[in-house]
């Protein structure tokens, strides 16, 4: 069974592609305050055509200069004069040179500021530059209410065993002596730090042979998830110049009333957006299991699906034998959105309690935003907060699940400022998170991520619609041509979204049917995964064999 559903932004929201625009990528006219990103091809081009050598020259020298430079601080204050707008500061009729590459921009959005911002986290958009929301994205956000909602059901002597199986692995990468093998394991377990309690929440066993003939049972494998018969469709695509914003991002901390630490502006997605979004229930194929169970079936519950009807109990709080045909993916659905509303509450509380403790009056549109959220809001895409923040939550009620939190927390250094050592530090699990991101706009602060969901498609408030003030040249025909289908991309399918990095197969071109790696892109984050299509730019050694692919967008 499918459903309509809607989702409208209560926050500026940022679903992020991994990838952090630089200063030549983008220029801010302060003439109407609009930022433009850079088509790179075009304005290359371009200035090649109008400088020649004067241009190739200015490239190389300062390339030679940032691949010399070893201190990391020199290096990045290289790469901010690798700028095309700087490079044309000193030449004559350069407005109208800017002008041009203003027209010929990929796209636009509103920008009154960027204050000493450099880098810009940019957010997923379609091929024809349009944002939306991503399936998985939503998915993700819909997972994680479940997991929290789990793990508060499991009782106490559960959460300590896998608890105590998170410390085991702690306690071995301690006596690693090698440093370079530690910080391996150490990352690692820390990627993987959800790990052993989304095997209990979401997946069922399924009985296997290991080497020796022995029979054992599996519970990580992904075919027996109990999120596999729930599948979220991207959004529909809406206008990004009336419907975006450029987000000014601080870090502010409980014992700080000033930003600390350097961070990226991020492109949003203004507040009081509204996206349509299909979820579908396998109902067929879930049902069909659970009357499995209902009639006994041996071979279900003891070789396959072992565990399903306590775990999948505990995952919706339904129990199977209520479900019918007829009801059980509404009751899913339900199921789901008091899941959202519920864990939406507890980062609510979390959030709220920085802004409360805080005297200076800036910290008071924090205040009256948490005091007028709507009731079922939840978080969605960037500032969702440190990856396992939903166990954390889920453990901080019992005094002995917090002791064990608070060592693996601290042996991850998870919430130590950098400017303190590791000594010096004193870490206090009742106000972790111990920071929180926010927009930082005209000393007005707003938080990140807020989105609701519902039957109906809402109301809006305000009108945000922006007036394009704008004024804009027609393109030329060559900028028209990159447009469509720039002739440097091509055609790829992803091969391999588990490794790192990914692989893709080119699809066409010279390179066609050769596989390669797609470094520097997370996958996850653009809702892609195996088999999906993409347009990439190819990258060839000397020899002019295949070296690696280049992400640009989605086929």
């Amino acid at each position: 069974m499918h459903k309509e559903f809607y989702i409208k932004t209560l926050s500026p929201v940022n679903i992020g592609t991994g990838k952090f625009l630089e200063t030549y990528q983008y220029f801010l006219d302060k003439r109407n305050n609009i930022l433009y990103r850079i088509n790179e091809d075009y304005t290359s081009d371009l200035l090649s055509e109008k400088f020649g050598d004067d241009y190739l020259k200015w490239i190389t020298n300062l390339s030679e200069e940032i691949a010399k430079e070893k201190d990391n601080k020199k290096q990045s204050k290289l790469r901010e004069k690798f700028n095309f707008i700087k490079f044309l500061s000193n030449k004559n009729n350069n407005q109208k040179i800017i002008d041009d590459i203003i027209s010929n921009s990929l796209y636009k959005i509103q920008c009154d500021t960027l204050s000493n911002k450099k880098q810009i986290n940019e957010i997923i958009k379609n091929y024809d530059y349009k944002l939306y929301i991503p399936g998985s994205s939503l998915k993700g956000s819909i997972r994680t209410a479940l997991l929290y909602n789990a793990i508060t059901k499991l009782n106490t002597e559960k959460k300590l065993k896998l608890l105590d199986l998170i410390i085991k692995d702690i306690e071995k990468i301690k006596k690693i002596n090698d440093k370079e093998q530690k910080q391996k394991a150490k990352y690692r377990l820390k990627s993987n730090l959800c790990q052993q309690f989304e095997s209990e929440v979401f997946y069922c066993g399924i009985q296997k042979i290991d080497r020796n003939n022995k029979k054992y049972i599996d519970y990580t494998d992904q075919k027996f998830d109990l999120l596999r018969f729930l599948s979220v469709k991207d959004s529909n695509n809406i206008n990004l110049f009336e419907s975006s914003e450029i987000c000014l991002i601080d870090i502010f901390t409980y014992k700080e009333d000033e930003p600390q630490g350097q961070t990226p502006a991020v492109e949003a997605i203004g507040k009081e957006q509204i996206f349509k979004i299909i979820i579908n229930i396998d109902d067929k194929t879930l049902f069909s299991i659970i009357n499995e169970i209902n009639n006994k079936n041996t071979k279900i519950e003891n070789v396959v699906w072992i565990r399903f009807k306590e775990k999948f109990e505990r995952l919706y709080n339904l129990k199977i034998n209520e479900l019918n045909e007829s009801n059980i993916s509404e009751k899913i659905f339900n199921s789901i959105f008091d899941s959202l509303r519920n864990f939406g509450e507890k980062v609510k509380e979390k959030e709220r309690n920085l802004a409360t403790l805080k005297k200076d009056k800036k910290f008071d549109s924090l205040k009256d935003f948490y005091e007028n959220l709507e009731n079922g809001a939840f978080k969605l895409g960037f500032s969702s907060g440190f990856p396992s923040i939903t166990i954390i939550l889920s453990l901080l009620e019992e005094e002995d699940c917090k002791n064990k939190v608070k060592k693996i927390l601290e042996f991850f250094e998870i919430g130590k400022p950098r400017n303190i050592s590791a000594e010096e530090w004193k870490f206090n699990i009742n106000k972790f998170p111990i920071s929180r991101r926010v927009d930082n706009k005209n000393s007005i602060l707003s938080p990140l991520g807020w989105v609701i969901i519902s039957n109906n498609e809402p109301e809006i408030s305000i009108n945000q619609t922006k007036k394009n003030i704008d004024i804009q040249p027609e393109k030329s025909n060559k900028a028209k041509e990159i447009h469509k289908i720039p002739t440097n991309l091509v055609k790829a399918q992803i091969t391999d979204d588990t490794s790192k990095p990914p692989k893709v197969k080119i699809l066409d071109g010279d390179c066609k049917n050769q596989e390669t790696i797609l470094p520097s892109t997370n996958l996850q984050g653009l809702g892609l995964k195996r088999d999906d299509e993409i347009y990439v730019v190819i990258h060839l050694d000397n020899k002019k064999k295949l070296m690696k692919a280049e992400y640009k967008r989605k086929a």
